[in-house]
């Protein structure tokens, strides 16, 4: 049974291995080795999560678990401006990443059923992401959920091109 509970500055270790590892195993192809090494030292370093735990009126950081073993995180950032027209704000899901060997197995659904419900106990209606737009397994998974596109955004790695669709929904 999957549970989710808000990580807390005594997460950061839990959070610097799961976002390396989470990080690594679905996005290596997309960055050059030295590249990819320095993007998960700035995002899932110490003191960059540090600083992210310690604002918590902005983003929350969820740790999910199975048998109390972390398998995966999410990122939720508060009252953020969707990138693309209209203009609306929402709830902007920043990241959501299972260890690999725990994908497909109905963990992201009850996870995002879990963010869904913080969402609404904000009071704030959207709930909106973006995801790579070669990644079509997530844009479908999205989908199925509720999300439609929104728009799309640049998003490019020191290797190629890549672009991002803005997918959101009510809550």
């Amino acid at each position: 049974m999957l549970t989710t509970r808000q990580a807390s500055a005594a997460d950061i270790p839990v959070l610097e291995r799961l976002g390396e590892a989470t990080y690594r195993s679905h996005f290596t192809a997309i960055w050059s080795p030295a590249r990819l090494e320095a993007y998960i030292a700035a995002e899932y370093g110490a003191a960059a999560l540090a600083e992210s735990l310690a604002r918590p009126a902005l983003a929350v950081w969820l740790i999910a678990e199975a048998d109390r073993v972390p398998i995966g995180f999410a990122k939720l950032n508060w009252d953020r401006t969707l990138p693309v027209p209209p203009v609306r704000s929402g709830s902007e899901l920043q990241k959501i990443y299972f260890l690999a060997d725990r994908t497909g197995q109905g963990h992201g659904a009850a996870a995002l059923a879990a963010i869904v419900d913080l969402v609404r106990a904000r009071g704030e209606r959207l709930l909106w992401l973006d995801v790579l737009k070669s990644n079509q397994a997530a844009r479908a998974f999205y989908a199925r959920h509720g999300f439609e596109i929104a728009g799309e955004i640049p998003f490019a790695t020191d290797l190629r091109e890549i672009g991002m669709w803005v997918m959101a929904r009510e809550v």
